[in-house]
């Protein structure tokens, strides 16, 4: 989702955290076992603690995990 200043940005949280997301505009849901994430240096995060840095490739079992990514950044496979 694009950066939409500090009160859209807290809008689009409590949207999420109340999982009234589903219909907000820039989102993509997709159903998959593999993400492949693709920014350099990021720090990524499993379970509040550092696992690494990307790029990386995380396996995901069925139903374990969520992401809500922008539009823009989906590739199809």
């Amino acid at each position: 989702m694009p950066a939409r200043g500090l009160v859209g940005n807290l809008y689009s949280f409590i949207r999420l955290l109340l999982r009234n997301h589903h219909a907000m505009s820039g989102l993509n849901y997709q159903r998959l076992t593999t993400a492949y994430i693709q920014t350099p240096d990021l720090p990524i995060e499993a379970d509040g603690e550092l696992a690494g840095v990307s790029p990386a490739k995380v396996t995901i079992h069925p139903q374990a995990l969520r992401f809500c990514i922008p539009k823009s950044s989906v590739t199809q496979v």
